[in-house]
């Protein structure tokens, strides 16, 4: 009998383990190889679709003017051989972000497919489908992912620490064949239902609104008035901050 009961404890272990370990196997471990793999074709496929942006003039140099891209040339040519939607390349100086930007009919479709349009965790960083793609407007805003280890849009978690943002000020937004210079002047953290996710301005008076809210709200900003920036065009990067419920963390620019 004692043998017996021994038996079922070890057949008891023996099936307790097996469906465990098929538990983080399909749970945890095949997820995970999932997103890596993910990770690395997505890398790959940005490397090769990546425009050829010229350097940023240093101080030193004879020409502080942006060189001049001839018209014809279409800078995001290669990316839009994958899908017509890119409609912008983002990337902000000092830290890891450095990618497409593409546009559909909602908000939702990119989410959760990479820039192929294939089914994807990371998703792609993509324009508010209520702004214009040729950046004729008074702003943008871009929404990406903040996924484990601080993939895609995670270093903006970074400017929730004012030495870090006083040290990351400028990116680079390339939209059809322009080539602009970002500053970014304000981080904010915000509900996905604040007012700074408004696209729609109609009057000069609504663009200084606009801009005083931001600066209002912004945890950190630098020295520039609602009426300058009321003469720009708005950049906003969104992701999750996970500060609190429905968190979200912007990172605010202007182009001239």
């Amino acid at each position: 009998m004692r043998k017996f009961f021994v038996f079922v404890f070890m057949l008891i272990c023996i099936t307790a383990g097996l469906y465990f370990a098929n538990r983080y196997y399909n749970d945890e471990y095949l997820p995970q190889k999932k997103q890596e793999e993910n990770i690395k074709r997505q890398e790959k496929l940005y490397e090769t679709i990546k425009p050829d942006i010229p350097p940023k003039n240093t101080e030193e140099s004879t020409n502080p003017e942006t060189p001049e891209i001839p018209k014809e040339t279409d800078i995001l040519k290669n990316a839009k051989l994958v899908t017509n939607d890119v409609v912008g390349w983002i990337s902000v100086d000092g830290t890891e972000i450095d990618f497409p930007v593409v546009q559909s009919a909602d908000n939702d479709f990119y989410l959760w497919r990479g820039v192929d349009g294939e089914e994807n965790g990371l998703g792609t960083p993509f324009l508010d489908y209520r702004c214009a793609p040729d950046f004729s407007e008074y702003n943008w805003i871009i929404y990406g992912h903040n996924i484990e280890n601080f993939g895609m849009f995670g270093r903006l978690q970074d400017f929730m620490q004012e030495d870090y943002f006083n040290t990351h000020e400028t990116g680079t937004l390339v939209v059809g064949n322009e080539i602009y210079q970002i500053n970014f002047f304000a981080y904010l953290s915000q509900e996905s239902t604040s007012p700074v996710y408004n696209t729609i301005f109609i009057t000069h008076d609504d663009r200084i609104g606009y801009a005083e809210l931001i600066l209002r709200l912004a945890r950190f900003k630098r020295d520039i008035t609602a009426e300058e920036l009321a003469e720009k065009r708005i950049v906003l990067l969104s992701t999750c901050n996970f500060e609190f419920e429905e968190s979200r963390g912007l990172l605010v620019g202007y182009i001239d």
